[in-house]
């Protein structure tokens, strides 16, 4: 979606795509980032314009994809030792108060994923991963990510 519509600007349409389906993935397309500050923290994925890229739209959209399959994920795999338990997202993400986003990393991190993976499949930066990792070990009371995976298999939910 261009950010520059005729009729209506393109941050509302995806204020209003958010409010409709609150798991929806959007990626703005823009001729400059400073227009998203308002919305970031919404989960909002953005291209700028100026790069003219049809093959870096067409990883954006199957990174989106991939994304929005992850949301929709009630339930994740932790697999430690050989064996896998399923894990319920819904009332781990209530118990510890984190965002979709969050939510995001968790079950990643859960999978095994890597800095690179992970900041890859979110389309964010490495940087902006740290920040979410530090919010993500706040909010649960760890220090890295094998407290966390713990944490998460401890859940009794």
């Amino acid at each position: 979606m261009d950010i520059h519509l005729p009729k209506i600007n393109g941050i509302e349409v995806f204020k209003e795509a958010k409010r409709i389906d609150p798991d929806a993935v959007v990626i703005l397309l823009t001729s400059g980032a400073s227009f998203l500050e308002p919305i970031r923290s919404e989960s909002c994925d953005y291209l700028e314009r100026s790069k003219d890229n049809p093959w870096e739209l067409a990883e954006a959209v199957y990174l989106a994809i991939e994304k929005r399959a992850l949301r929709l994920q009630e339930c994740f795999v932790v697999e430690t030792q050989g064996s896998k338990r399923p894990i319920h997202a819904r009332p781990l993400r209530e118990r510890f108060s984190l965002h979709e986003r969050e939510m995001d990393v968790v079950k990643l991190l859960c999978g095994g994923a890597t800095d690179k993976d992970l900041a890859e499949i979110l389309f964010i930066s490495e940087r902006t991963l740290k920040g979410y990792l530090h919010n993500i070990f706040q909010k649960m009371g760890v220090q890295n990510r094998a407290a966390l995976i713990c944490k998460v298999l401890a859940d009794p939910s």
